[in-house]
């Protein structure tokens, strides 16, 4: 409880009880309180109690009465109700409240009460008087620093501007003793007498006769809150911040300094002063700062930051730097400083003096000189560079300047330094003769092609068309020799001389004086750049056409004409001409420039064509190729070279170019397709008739010429390849074309061969949908036609081209249920699938087939068939639930009990009929077909697992009993009735087949059942048949994970036994179940010991390894490889076994995949005359 509150409360059931004498209200609420405060006192001490409501006839003793109020408050109750009345009265403070305090101040000496009734004064009164003197008599009268604390605190809340108030705060400012006191007293005093010198003076008494840092710091805050302007104030501030070795400290005074006074000077000398006597670097730095806010323009500030340049201190020197810059702006001190600084250091504060420099001596002429003269004298490249860059920030247009800094590029030979004057020369020296001079003179010096391509494109900037400068390159470019220097000449010629005749003028001179064809190329290439539409330089790449007998020299004049003279009819003539050069990069680049520029000519084209059918470099035909492509469109000679060509050559990569280019350039034109079918029966090579056959798909659809080509290739006697490819691009093109389709029709009805009947057949259902004709024709060909193929093929062709006609259906359906030949019934079910998905004529055909007295190898096949086209159809679904009740054949029941898993999830009447099944299975794999189609499509169907409870309840035969329970944990996963039933049947029967269906069925459906584990523990147990023993094992291995009973019965099966099969299977099932088990791996570890068998070592090891998580028996997977028995008599797998294992394995599989094959193959095949002997099916 806090005792302040104690004390209010105290006054407050005083005040209650005198008013309630007099009849005065002190108001409902805290009357209310109070009343509830003292009933809960009364509770804990009613002596109190007593002696407070008998104030008024007895005096009473405070100090005693407060002690015991305090005592009651650690009752929680009296605690409440305490600090409940509190907080109403100093929301609601009562003058007879305030008071009873002063009577408490009054008549105790107490101090712990003195103290909690001058902190309660404070806040519950406003300012009356009384209580102001109370406060003041309070501080005069004791010498308690708490006390006093608290008054004066209460004093600045209530006191402002009351005289006695401040009155008492000064009597105790210069009587107290303790610091902590006269700083509050000087920061009470100054709230309520704002600008109070004496509070001034306390605040710096504390500074100046004090040691204490928090002391310190408190005073300095004090000071920068009271001291604006007071000179008193200013300097106990700098004086601490000299002399205090605490950062925090002088931290808080410079910041008070830079609150109170800004620009005061004699606070800056104060802190000039300071940095003169000063060798600490943190007071260097606060003073700097505190100068550089307060001392712009100040000399003297300036001085002493000049003066701190020259620092040790690289963070102090930094510092003065910057701070100059944000004061010194324009000051000849601070810039001379800057340059001296700048000229006798080279760190890091360099680069910074040369930057503030850069901000503050802009136009500054000395600056400039002192700049230019360090430049001059100085042998440091840092200091040469900043001092360079200085100087283009302060003056950048200066002569002076740019003198300097040319000769610096000349007289120095340092990469970098040479770079930056480059670069700043590039700046400021635009139109500047001699900085264009000077850059010039530096490319042609220097070799480093770094320097020389950025002092290029600064002269690109700063020079363009700059008469002196195109004059001193023209002249480097007759002069030289060096390929570099002249190739950058060019460059620049071609950026800075457009347009400039006597540029051009000079560069043509110089073509018709040389016989170097280097030289002519470079001129050829700056007249493209700089010419355009000039004659002189026009008639100048002409000459140098006809004079050079340099192919490629010819190729770059013929290029840069077209540049500046497109219609010049002589760079047609030029570039065919370049077409015969027997370098294939000038062919290349001169084939190129025709197809940009050679459209509908008629020598480019017939050049090019050549050049097609001449050449042998593989890029170069494809750029020809390219180009008429570009140039040839709809040019009737281009297609007659373009055939020839395609008749004349024998190359395959220029043959097929030719091709495609016509396929481009006319596609309707006849003597294209013509020659397009020609090449498509005549090319010995499958890729060009391929390609022909693409581009005659593509360039003209539903020419009747194309397609009679096509009809004939197909009708022919060409190899099936050639026939194939003209089936599928008459496919694309002959689509509803009659002639098309009447040949197709006819094709299909002749005595062809069965391929080129398969072919039209194919070709018919792309084109003939929706055609009538075709549909009467293949109508009356399923009619008519005695070859069964054909007949599937007429049907397959009408289910597309008219899926709503039935008859193609029938016709299949006919052929399935009549046709002799085996294999021509299953084309027809083939056929059947592709045209009768969701058609439910076709549906309502087979399901009719399905319920005939058809042989049972045409039903079966017709129940297949609808598994595919009948996915959910409930016809389909009932007719194969009948079918499925009406054979006894096995077989037939496993295959429609498939389908119907395929086509009816979640279907009732398919679920009921399966579950029938169930009752008079007594084959095998029909039952676990049967239980699978069952989970398949009714999982959680409670109608199904309704009746299979049935179905066990009422049975006996154990085979019945084996499948129901399986069935029914398949759709009802751990369906206790299930699990019960198959642990009846483990425990029941003796039969080994029936044992081992149950134990397998359980580990199926109850992975983990205890019933089931010791169910198999005890079959192990009590029986030495060793085919039990595999299977209870193995049926451990799959339900018995961390089972402890499994994995003891397990090791137990490894030492009973002399099987090593049964031994190998209990290790597998261990490895299974009991990883980390310390048991199983004792046993692995016993069973290896005991015998050197190579085969029980191949399987135990590898076991004992994943179960041994701790690998304490093998370290790693090589100690495992190297493993061998005591005897070391055992075999030993070493790398080569190994690396032969991995080798064989993929040929096993293979050759398991194929011998699967062929086996499933003949088994099929076979099926039915074996079901037909064994089940004696009439009419068969």
């Amino acid at each position: 409880m806090n005792p302040t509150k104690i004390v209010i409360v105290l006054a407050t059931v005083l005040a209650t009880k005198t008013l309630e004498k007099t009849g005065e209200n002190i108001g409902q609420v805290i009357w209310y309180q109070s009343a509830k405060f003292l009933e809960s006192l009364k509770q804990e001490s009613p002596d109190i109690v007593t002696t407070i409501e008998q104030v008024s006839e007895q005096p009473l003793y405070y100090n005693q009465t407060v002690w015991e109020m305090r005592k009651a408050a650690a009752n929680p109750d009296v605690a409440t109700r305490m600090h409940e009345l509190a907080m109403v009265v100093e929301a609601n403070p009562h003058p007879q409240i305030i008071e009873g305090l002063l009577h408490l101040l009054e008549s105790t000496y107490d101090n712990l009460t003195l103290r909690e009734a001058a902190e309660s004064l404070g806040k519950i009164d406003s300012g009356n008087q009384k209580t102001i003197d109370g406060l003041a008599y309070l501080l005069g009268f004791t010498f308690d620093g708490d006390i006093h604390r608290e008054a004066a605190e209460s004093l600045e809340k209530i006191g402002t501007g009351n005289q006695k108030a401040i009155d008492s705060l000064v009597h105790l400012l210069g009587f107290t003793s303790d610091d902590q006191t006269r700083w509050i007293a000087a920061e009470s005093l100054w709230k309520i007498d704002p600008g109070n010198q004496k509070a001034i003076d306390g605040l710096v008494h504390l500074l100046s006769f004090t040691f204490d840092d928090d002391i310190h710091r408190q005073a300095a805050e004090s000071l920068g809150k009271i001291g604006t302007g007071n000179q008193k104030a200013i300097d106990s501030l700098v004086h601490l911040l000299g002399s205090t070795s605490d950062d925090q400290t002088r931290s808080g005074a410079a910041e008070s300094l830079e609150k109170i006074d800004t620009g005061n000077q004699k606070e800056i000398d104060g802190l000039v002063h300071l940095l003169g006597f000063t060798y600490n670097n943190n007071t260097y730095r606060r003073a700097a700062e505190i100068l550089g806010k307060i001392g712009t323009g100040n000399q003297k500030a300036i001085d002493g930051l000049v003066y701190l340049l020259g620092s040790t201190s690289d963070d102090t020197r930094t510092l003065a730097a910057e701070i100059l810059g944000k004061i010194g702006t324009g000051n000849q001190k601070a810039i001379d400083g800057l340059v001296y600084f700048l000229g006798s250091t080279s760190d890091y504060s360099c680069r910074i003096a040369a930057e503030i420099l850069g901000k503050i001596g802009t136009g500054n002429h000395k600056a400039i000189d002192d700049l230019v003269h360090l430049l001059g004298s100085t042998s440091d490249k840092n200091t040469r560079s900043l001092a360079t860059e200085t100087l283009r920030k302060i003056d950048p247009s200066n002569q002076k300047t740019i003198d300097s800094l040319l000769h610096l590029l000349k007289s120095t030979s340092d990469d970098r330094t040479r770079l930056r004057v480059a670069k700043i020369l590039g700046k400021i020296g635009r139109d500047n003769q001699k900085a264009i001079d000077g850059l010039v003179y530096f490319l042609g010096s220097t070799s480093d092609q770094k320097i020389r391509t950025l002092a290029a494109k600064i002269l690109d900037k700063i020079g363009t068309g700059n008469q002196k400068e195109i004059d001193d390159w023209l002249h480097l470019l007759g002069s030289t020799s060096d390929y570099k220097t002249r190739s950058r000449a060019a460059e620049m010629l071609g950026k800075i001389g457009i347009g400039n005749q006597k540029a051009i003028d000079d560069l043509v001179h110089l073509s018709n004086s040389t016989f170097n064809h280097h030289t002519h190329r470079i001129v050829a290439e700056i007249l493209g750049k700089i010419g355009t539409g000039n004659q002189k330089a026009i008639d100048g790449l002409v000459h140098l056409l006809k004079s050079t007998s340099d192919d490629y020299t010819r190729l770059i004049a013929v290029s840069n004409l077209g540049k500046i003279d497109p219609s010049n009819p002589k760079i047609i003539d030029s570039l065919v001409d370049l077409l015969e050069s027997s370098d294939n990069y000038t062919c290349r680049k001169a084939a190129s420039s025709l197809g940009e520029i050679g459209r509908g000519n008629q020598k480019a084209i017939h050049g090019l064509v050549h050049l097609l059918g001449s050449t042998f470099d593989d890029e170069t035909r494809t750029i020809a190729a390219s180009s008429l492509g570009k140039i040839a469109t709809g040019d009737q000679k281009a297609v007659d070279d373009l055939v020839h060509l395609l008749g004349s050559n024998s190359d395959y990569k220029t043959r097929t170019l030719a091709v495609e280019i016509l396929g481009k350039i006319d596609p309707g034109n006849q003597k294209v397709i013509d020659s397009l079918v020609h090449l498509l029966e005549s090319a010995s090579d499958y890729k060009t008739r391929t390609l022909a056959a693409e581009i005659l798909g593509k360039i003209d659809p539903g020419n009747q010429k194309a397609i009679d080509s096509l009809l004939h290739l197909l009708s022919s006697n060409f190899d099936y390849q050639t026939r194939t490819l003209a089936a599928e691009i008459l496919g694309k093109i002959g689509i509803g074309n009659q002639k098309a389709i009447d040949s197709l029709l006819h094709l299909l009805g002749s005595n062809s061969d069965y391929q080129t009947r398969t072919l039209a057949a194919e070709i018919l259902g792309k084109i003939g949908i929706g055609n009538q004709k075709a549909i009467d024709s293949l109508v009356h060909l399923l009619a008519s036609a005695s070859d069964d193929y054909i007949r599937t093929l007429a049907a397959e062709i009408l289910g597309k081209i008219d899926p709503s006609n039935r008859k193609g259906i029938d016709s299949l359906l006919h052929l399935l249920e009549s046709a002799s030949a085996l294999w021509i019934r299953r084309e027809a079910g083939k056929r059947l699938r592709k045209i009768g998905i969701g058609n439910q004529k076709a549906v309502d055909a087979l399901v009719q087939l399905l319920g005939s007295n058809s042989d049972y190898k045409t039903r079966t096949l017709a129940a297949e068939i609808l598994g595919e086209i009948s996915i959910g159809n409930q016809k389909a679904i009932d007719s194969l639930v009948n079918f499925l009740g009406s054979t006894s054949a096995l077989w037939i029941r496993r295959e429609v009990a498939k389908i119907l898993g395929e086509i009816s999830i979640g279907n009732q009447k398919a679920i009921d009929s399966l579950v029938q099944l169930l009752g008079s299975i007594y084959d095998d794999d029909t039952g676990w077909i049967a239980a699978e189609t069952l989970r398949n499509i009714g999982f959680g169907n409670q109608k199904a697992i309704n009746d299979l409870v049935h179905l066990l309840e009422s049975t006996s035969d154990h085979k019945t009993c084996w499948i129901a329970a399986l069935s029914l944990g398949k759709i009802d996963y751990g369906n206790q009735k299930a699990i019960d039933s198959l642990l009846h049947l483990l425990e029941s029967t003796s039969d080994d087949k029936t044992l081992r269906e149950a134990a397998e069925s359980l580990g199926t459906i109850d992975y983990g059942n205890q019933k089931a584990i010791d169910t198999l523990v005890h079959l192990l147990k009590s029986t030495s048949e060793d085919y039990i023993h595999w299977i209870a094992a193995e049926s451990l291995g799959r339900i018995g994970y961390d089972n402890q009973k499994a994995i003891d019965s397990l090791v137990q099966l490894l030492g009973s036994t002399s099987d090593d099969y049964t031994r190998t299977l209990a290790a597998e099932s261990l490895k299974r179940i009991a990883r980390g088990n310390q048991k199983a791996i004792n046993g692995l570890r016993q069973l290896l010991s005991s015998t050197s068998d190579n085969y029980i070592h191949s399987i135990v090891k590898p076991c004992l390894y994943i179960i041994d998580t701790d690998c304490k028996t093998f370290s790693d997977l090589s100690d495992l490889l190297q493993y061998t028995s005591d005897n070391n008599t055992g075999f030993r797998l070493n790398k080569r076994h190994w690396l032969f294992f991995l080798l064989c394995l993929p040929l096993a599989i293979a050759i398991g995949f194929i011998l699967t094959f062929f086996t499933e193959d003949s088994l099929i095949k076979n099926a039915i005359p074996r079901v037909e002997n064994t089940e004696t099916i009439s009419g068969e």
